[in-house]
Formats: structure tokens, C-alpha cells, sequence
């Protein structure tokens, strides 16, 4: 499935969802021919942001920002700060 954008470290970098590479209208996104910048900022390599569900770059996110999941490491403290398991946030998703 080489062409859903998350299998693309450029596109997966901008949390581009579905197809990119080429996408359904049969374009190729320009994020097809990047390469992510950072590997290490795409959420999905980072335990707290991968935990959140969050998509892209978050350590630093595109703008730069380090968002708080990044500093998350430790799955027991994981589990304490998802949304679900606080009665206030319980119905919003990732982490709170």
C-alpha cells in the first residue's frame, strides 16, 4: 500500500491521511517526493503521541511546537493521562 500517505515519511510528517502517493484522482502529492525531516518528530515515534493516536509530526510539530505528549515515556504514566480515564475529558480522545 505504497500509496496511502502515511507509508510516505513526507506525507505522514504533515498527518496527511488516505491516499497520496499518487492520490485517487491519480495526482502525486508533492509530499510523495520529500522525506520527513525528522523521523524522530512523527508522532508515531514517540510512546505518548503514538498513545494519543496522534497523527504527523509532534515532537516538534510542523510549527515547531513540542506538544506535552512527546515527554510522555513511561506507558503506566500513558494510561493515567488518557482523556478516557479522567470523568471530565472521559468522552475526548487522546490525552489529557
Amino acid at each position: 500500500e505504497a500509496k496511502k500517505c502515511e507509508n510516505n515519511a513526507g506525507c505522514a510528517a504533515l498527518g496527511l491521511g488516505g491516499n497520496c502517493c499518487p492520490a485517487n484522482d491519480g495526482t502525486m502529492s508533492e509530499c510523495c517526493h520529500e522525506k520527513a525531516n525528522n523521523t524522530a518528530a512523527l508522532c508515531s515515534e514517540n510512546p505518548g503521541c503514538a498513545a494519543a493516536g496522534l497523527p504527523g509530526a509532534c515532537c516538534p510539530t510542523n510549527n515547531g511546537e513540542m506538544l506535552t505528549c512527546c515527554k510522555i515515556t513511561d506507558p503506566s504514566t500513558i494510561e493515567e493521562a488518557k482523556c478516557e480515564n479522567h470523568e471530565g475529558c472521559a468522552d475526548l480522545p487522546g490525552l489529557c
